[in-house]
């Protein structure tokens, strides 16, 4: 229902029946549209190529890495949860590669 309620918006907006929808854009508004444009694509070839499983974990990385660089940016350090998080994170992604999970046996149709 959301959509209907923008949408709404936009027809009694003075903003945008003057100049447009993208009157107030410039440059620098798009680097997050199309940041988060290339980040979907990525997020779609490494769920297509790689599997839903190695996406979890490199989102996990991911917000791990940006809790290291936290620390070093604003000094915040990271608590006992986020040090017992990056362990676990650790030993699962080790757990998942060393044992990989086994492929199930393909089943052979009658028309064969």
């Amino acid at each position: 229902y959301g959509i209907f309620f923008l949408l709404l918006n936009l027809l009694f907006n003075n903003d945008i029946k003057g100049g447009g929808l993208f009157s107030h854009w410039d440059l620098l508004t798009l680097v997050p549209v199309i940041t988060n444009a290339c980040g979907g694509l990525i997020v779609g070839l490494v769920t297509k190529y790689a599997g839903g499983v190695v996406k979890g974990f490199s989102l996990i990385v991911g917000i791990i890495i940006t809790g290291i660089a936290q620390y070093f940016v604003d000094g915040k350090p990271l608590g006992l949860k986020d040090g017992l998080g990056i362990v676990l994170v650790s030993v699962s992604i080790f757990l998942h590669s060393r044992y990989p999970p086994k492929k199930k046996p393909e089943k052979i149709s009658k028309d064969q």
